[in-house]
């Protein structure tokens, strides 16, 4: 009964492993039919995305999409390869006829597509969404038109789009510049500043007002609008600000000393900072004039300190250089003094070797000359 026992769980555990054997070769093999199936309709499908031909003819690319979804869906539920096949081909002749027509859309509507980049640059989509869309459905409806043959449709429904491209270009960079801004200004009338501080608020809508006229000459040259939308948002921020002291004021029934003594404090800091005593006697101007005067002063000082600093950084650069410049000719200096060492060492070699040569003969049986490093022996009474 055990050797039964046994040989049972051996015949389970065996079923197990070739169960289990056998779905990776399955699954194997169902990628490699799917990757042999759908490898030309996913390359096509690919390049045809890469040309943008779900926005230049969305008709055709449309018609792909459903073929090359159903042929997944057959692929998925076992249906026979021939439907399979079929929804590919299919799914492979609209797209490559919407890269045609794609080709016809860049140039037709060339002058749409440059006003859709602008528009997108200046992140229309985001800014301006209703006026975006409306844009994209009337050249959605001009690329369905080059699909149709009627390029004449095509150009005026693209002339269209065109123009509410531009629309939503310039309303996405007017938001960009003036939305907080405007946003402010809203604020300030649900809180009845231009009763309060008028002269503000208003000083801050003319500035808005100045920088939206300045967009719609030319939306492209943003720096002086960047610089009036700047503005017109401090002064908004400003008015709210005065509105709510205003009001505290009235509220606290503040007199007008306290008033004029509360302006003193910041510029009695400021004075004190500079390490001058303000005395308001003669009122706010004169401390103030003191006050510009010791910046003036204090600026020119820095300004000295700094021409000061660039000419002792020069001084300090050329001195550098001359300590290289000497260094390099006490390297030369090194070398020559070496050499001379050798030569004088050489010299004394060869002195000493005269000497000795010299003391092996007399004058009557050798005459010993130098001729530069050489010893020459001429021995008399001897030709050769």
């Amino acid at each position: 009964m055990q050797i039964l026992h046994k040989f049972s769980l051996l015949v389970i555990f065996f079923l197990l492993i070739a169960s289990i054997g056998g779905n990776i070769p399955a699954q194997q093999q169902g990628e490699d039919l799917r990757a042999s199936l759908f490898n030309e309709i996913d390359q096509v499908k690919e390049k045809a995305e890469s040309q943008m031909v779900q926005l230049l003819s969305p008709g055709y690319y449309k018609k792909g999409m459903e073929g090359y979804q159903t042929a997944e869906k057959y692929f998925r539920k076992g249906k026979k390869l021939e439907k399979i096949k079929a929804r590919i081909q299919s799914a492979l002749t609209y797209f490559r006829k919407a890269m045609e027509i794609a080709k016809t859309s860049e140039v037709t509507l060339a002058t749409a597509l440059n006003a859709r980049s602008d528009a997108e640059r200046a992140n229309a989509p985001a800014y301006t969404p209703e006026l975006w869309q409306k844009a994209e459905e009337k050249f959605k409806d001009a690329a369905h038109e080059i699909e149709d043959g009627d390029l004449k449709a095509a150009q005026k429904k693209g002339s269209q789009a065109e123009d509410l491209y531009r629309q939503a270009e310039l309303a996405a960079i007017k938001a960009s510049y003036l939305a907080d801004t405007w946003d402010l200004l809203k604020q300030a009338e649900e809180q009845d500043v231009p009763d309060v501080a008028p002269k503000t608020y208003k000083k801050a809508r003319e500035l808005a007002l100045e920088a939206e006229k300045e967009l719609n000459e030319n939306r492209y040259d943003t720096d002086r609008p960047r610089g009036l939308a700047q503005q017109a948002n401090y002064e908004a921020r400003h008015a709210i600000y005065l509105a709510k002291i205003i009001r505290q004021m009235k509220k606290k029934k503040t007199s007008m000393e306290d008033l004029i003594l509360v302006s003193e404090e910041p510029l009695r800091r400021v004075a004190a900072a500079l390490d001058m005593v303000a005395e308001f006697d003669e009122g706010l101007g004169p401390v103030g004039d003191m006050v510009v005067e010791k910046i003036k002063a204090l600026r020119d000082s820095l300004t000295s300190l700094r021409q000061k600093l660039q000419e002792s950084q020069e001084t300090v650069a050329s001195l550098n250089a001359r300590v290289e410049e000497l260094k390099a000719q006490l390297g030369n200096i090194a070398e020559q003094k070496s050499k001379l060492a050798q030569h004088i060492e050489a010299e004394a070699k060869i002195r000493q070797q005269f000497a000795q040569v010299e003391k092996l003969f007399t004058r009557k049986e050798a005459r010993i000359l130098r001729e530069g490093d050489n010893i020459i022996i001429r021995l008399v009474g001897l030709n050769f």
